[in-house]
């Protein structure tokens, strides 16, 4: 099934680790877009139904924001759920559903593919020879689920250092601004970007605008 495929993965740290902050894995992903990630053709974001809440909703809408302003379309954009391993269909079809209406999530409304894992740890499990070769089976299907909708499934990809090089000034503002300014538009509860984390990730994107310098608020060139 995957002979024909030649899949270069860049696995970032995970939003729902500890101690994990938006910050630390957008430098991650700056620092790699020169080299591993000069071409990307899916963005997967990967989370646990049980673990999206008010925080890590901001931050994935973060993270979506940046990839969309640095090239990515609707369509470059996966939402991975995992850890479905007994639930049906109807209800992650509901979850997803109500994701959809959750307003401090729009990037939901605009992402095209949705799928979901099922990969017990059978060692875990009940010996039951039943339960284990309907397990198997999920284990199946949940495979060739991923394997269509993430590699199989093809787009157009996007460049996001030579879009950021190509960019105009304006629309580099823009950037900035989003990742310096987001703090001020979010819920008066939470503060997803610190200052010196704000200015570390704009200071490591400028960098890649090289030959370009910064005069004023604005990029020009020399």
């Amino acid at each position: 099934m995957f002979s024909r495929y030649v899949i270069n993965l860049v696995d970032t740290v995970g939003l729902g680790d500890t101690d994990i902050t938006v910050p630390t894995i957008l430098k991650q992903i700056i620092e790699a877009m020169p080299t591993d990630l000069s071409k990307i053709h899916k963005v997967v974001f990967c989370f646990k139904m049980d673990r999206l809440r008010a925080k890590m909703s901001e931050e994935l809408n973060i993270l979506y924001n940046f990839f969309r302003m640095v090239g990515a379309k609707p369509e470059n954009f996966v939402v991975c759920l995992t850890f479905c391993d007994i639930l049906n269909d109807d209800t992650i079809g509901k979850f997803w559903n109500d994701l959809e209406t959750h307003s401090d999530l729009s990037m939901m409304k605009d992402i095209q593919t949705v799928t979901y894992t099922a990969f017990p740890n059978l060692e875990e499990c009940d010996k039951h020879p039943d339960l284990h070769r309907y397990l198997q089976e999920k284990m199946r299907v949940s495979t060739r689920r991923v394997f269509e909708h993430v590699i199989e499934k093809r787009v157009e990809p996007f460049f996001p250092q030579k879009t950021m090089l190509t960019m105009p000034a304006i629309e580099f503002d823009k950037l900035c601004s989003l990742l310096r300014d987001y703090n001020n538009r979010r819920h008066w509860w939470w503060n997803v970007l610190k200052k010196s984390d704000q200015e570390d990730i704009i200071q490591q994107i400028i960098k890649l605008r090289s030959p370009n310098t910064l005069t004023g608020a604005t990029i020009t060139k020399q």
